[in-house]
């Protein structure tokens, strides 16, 4: 081994003389050094993204994987407390508060990691005029299977020599370098400058949603600029994944720079060749309808949407009912109202009655989490979705009988490469506020007649993929899994 790389360990304890001949002992230790592939992607992708806003992939323990951001939104107002003298400050997880935290910043070593396969980081768009733009196509779904389709049509309407493509574990990620404001001195880039370039992103986003709607396969456009520290841009994933090498990196410094104009003439372009199809080419076999999350997995109809209040309002005794038998959120500051159940109720009935033909009983919190936060986005709901919050509603419906279980294991690829497996329940039909909307009743009355609250009745059981015949229950039943070829159990009629 070469002596000049033998660097001693950060421990290590070295003895030096001072001029006085006094013997001072001093540790040695060295930074973590990128390799010089990692540094010079580094160099190369900071002045087009926000280095002090990105994101990493995290694996919850009772939740299904999802990128976050790397400085969590409380923590500046913890800082405030810690700034006052508080030192044992916590976030709303449990975890306890640091100052350093605040500088979570994204570095080489995460370019470093994500490069090696150890690791996913996220970006968010850049603030000074160049940002990154993310199209991604993703088939969350094996029913999605024409994904490279999609990305094809794309790039073809792009054009090839502005996209740079990367594929991802489901799907495929197509990078453009957009300067949204071209750099001057004394130019200040503030609120109204990102706004701008957000809603023209936006408008990108349903520009290509309409243009590709005929396809199965997801499009989304992902990393937004940040506002403020209460309105940070959405997460998209570096394109240094997969195979990276510098003909990569060459090949990512040589794309060329559009403008808005451009941006804005294929938005017009779009818009001109979806008048041509006619309404009906782009969706010959469904309604006109709203799309809903961040998977276009299915629709609903202006009439479901219209039918929501007088839901909510025949779902008032029942959600009463509900709440006084209910637990805390995990989350101190997260409270549950009646109102809460009353949506609950709702989503879970058109999870349901949508998802049942193509996915059975599964249902992933994920594709709750979507339907809830697009009726809260499009004004329907009043109060937005939280994960704690979902976690004890769902706790209560089951202890208050008016869930059917199905099969209450989950699991799932930390490093999200394989397709994992959710939980399988559904409302039973009694409780299933839509069935009785679907009799065509011009006023829906439910009876509230409840099955004996049972604390406990069932939780949801993690298991290693390896292992998935295990499952714990009350009074089972056997049969056969015909997606995984186990055993799976159910409860017993």
């Amino acid at each position: 081994m070469n002596p000049e790389h033998n660097h001693p360990s950060p421990s290590s304890l070295v003895a030096q003389a001072d001029k006085t001949g006094w013997v001072i002992f001093c540790t040695v230790g060295r930074r973590h050094r990128a390799t010089d592939l990692a540094q010079q992607t580094f160099d190369t992708l900071s002045p087009w993204i926000n280095v002090e806003c990105g994101g990493k992939w995290y694996v919850p323990k009772d939740d299904d994987p999802h990128p976050i951001y790397l400085i969590k939104q409380e923590a500046y107002e913890l800082d405030k407390r810690w700034k006052r003298g508080q030192r044992f400050v916590f976030y709303e997880d449990g975890s306890r508060y640091y100052p350093s935290h605040l500088r979570s910043f994204l570095k080489p070593k995460h370019i470093e990691e994500m490069i090696a396969g150890l690791g996913k980081y996220y970006y968010t768009g850049g603030r000074h005029g160049w940002t990154l733009v993310m199209i991604d196509v993703d088939a969350h779904e094996s029913w999605q299977t024409d994904a490279w389709e999609t990305v094809q049509q794309i790039v073809q309407l792009l054009g090839a020599e502005n996209c740079f493509v990367v594929e991802s574990t489901r799907g495929y990620n197509v990078f453009v370098k957009w300067e949204y404001l071209e750099p001057r001195p004394f130019t200040v880039f503030g609120v109204t400058i990102w706004r701008k370039a957000n809603k023209t992103l936006s408008a990108l986003q349903s520009a290509l949603k309409r243009f590709t709607a005929h396809r199965l396969s997801c499009v989304e456009v992902k990393g937004t600029i940040s506002i403020s520290r209460q309105h940070y841009g959405s997460l998209a994933k570096l394109p240094c994944y997969g195979a990276w090498s510098e003909d990569r990196l060459r090949e990512f410094r040589d794309l060329p720079v559009i403008n808005t104009a451009w941006i804005k003439r294929k938005i017009a372009r779009i818009e001109e060749e979806v008048e041509k199809l006619g309404p009906n080419a782009s969706e010959p076999a469904r309604p006109k309808s709203v799309k809903t999350g961040s998977c276009d997995s299915f629709t609903l109809s202006q009439e479901e949407i219209d039918s929501i209040p007088q839901l909510v309002n025949s779902l008032k005794s029942r959600s009463s009912y509900c709440l006084s038998r209910s637990g805390e959120p995990k989350r101190k500051d997260v409270k549950l109202v009646p109102l809460d159940f009353s949506y609950a109720l709702i989503v879970l009935s058109l999870a349901r009655m949508h998802r049942k033909e193509k996915f059975g009983e599964q249902m992933p919190s994920t594709f709750v989490r979507a339907i809830w936060n697009h009726l809260y986005e499009t004004g329907v709901f009043s109060r937005a979705f939280d994960t704690s919050r979902w976690k004890a509603i769902r706790n209560t419906l089951t202890d208050c009988g008016l869930l059917f279980l199905v099969d209450n294991r989950y699991w799932f690829d930390k490093n999200g490469e394989k397709r994992g497996k959710s939980m399988k329940f559904r409302l039973l039909d009694e409780y299933d506020v839509l069935l009785a909307w679907e009799e065509g009743e011009e006023e829906v009355i439910l009876e509230e007649v409840y099955p004996v609250h049972e604390p406990n009745r069932w939780r949801p059981l993690f298991v290693n993929p390896q292992n998935r015949h295990y499952h714990l229950i009350g009074r089972l039943e056997r049969w056969e899994d015909d997606e995984c070829g186990s055993e799976l159990w159910s409860m017993a009629a």
